[in-house]
């Protein structure tokens, strides 16, 4: 992403590591087991969207805030993103139990990609 530099537009590339993520997650939660090397395929593609989406993040943050402001900007974001993981575990257990494994991940792509989608209209 430090070689691409200013070439693309920050939104529609956090939008394209987002609908990404969301795709792979979605087809992984419609596979049956007897895919799984496609599932760590798609998987291996969730892992790849991840950079995608935080360094052009990460870099609209920087363009957009006042420098002396940044260190707590980026200490608000990461406790945000910190206090999301055992939220998120809380929530993906309960349903978990309530569904299975496949709809959650099926689910979790469905709601992904319409963030995707509502990032690049909120532009």
């Amino acid at each position: 992403m430090g070689v691409l530099g200013e070439r693309f537009d920050k939104i529609k590339t956090m939008a394209t590591g987002m609908m990404l993520m969301g795709v792979a997650l979605f087809i992984s939660g419609l596979l049956s087991p007897s895919l799984f090397y496609v599932f760590i395929v798609l998987s291996g593609l969730v892992g790849l969207s991840g950079p995608l989406f935080s360094a052009p993040f990460y870099a609209y943050i920087q363009s957009e805030m006042e420098p002396h402001l940044l260190g707590r900007v980026f200490s608000f974001v990461t406790s945000l993103s910190l206090l999301a993981t055992p939220i998120g575990y809380v929530v993906a257990g309960v349903l978990m139990e309530l569904t299975s494994v496949a709809i959650l991940f099926s689910l979790t792509g469905v709601l992904i990609i319409l963030n995707a989608v509502a990032a690049i209209k909120a532009k």
